[in-house]
């Protein structure tokens, strides 16, 4: 349990960061919502991945070779479910929106790195 407060406390930082340069950007970007979301969750998952990998999963043997798939995968799948659920619900506040989307990643991608890591 020490491990998963931990994860999600490096989580949370990172989130509080992208989240507000989320609503900085967001009124300024021109083109789809998917590209804005991608780029931001791209960038800072890859410094996320070097902060987990040196602090929780320091003993782990290939952890980028296995983190590598997981860091393309979750900005992709909480770009397209952020896409989506924009989509279906377009008079939901979209920054709430992102949130379920990236929570739903989240949970998804430390569930699979706790099984390969």
């Amino acid at each position: 349990m020490n491990v998963l407060i931990k994860y999600y406390l490096i989580t949370f930082i990172f989130y509080i960061l992208e989240i507000i340069i989320f609503q900085l950007t967001i009124k300024a970007w021109i083109y789809d919502i998917f590209w804005l979301n991608m780029i931001l969750r791209l960038a800072l998952v890859s410094f996320f991945s070097i902060i987990v990998r040196n602090t929780i999963f320091k003993d782990s043997n290939l952890f980028y070779v296995k983190f590598f798939t997981l860091i393309l995968l979750s900005p992709l799948a909480a770009s397209t479910l952020l896409k989506f659920l924009t989509i279906l619900y377009p008079t939901i506040l979209i920054v709430l929106l992102k949130f379920i989307s990236d929570l739903i990643s989240s949970v998804i991608v430390y569930l699979l790195i706790r099984k390969i890591a």
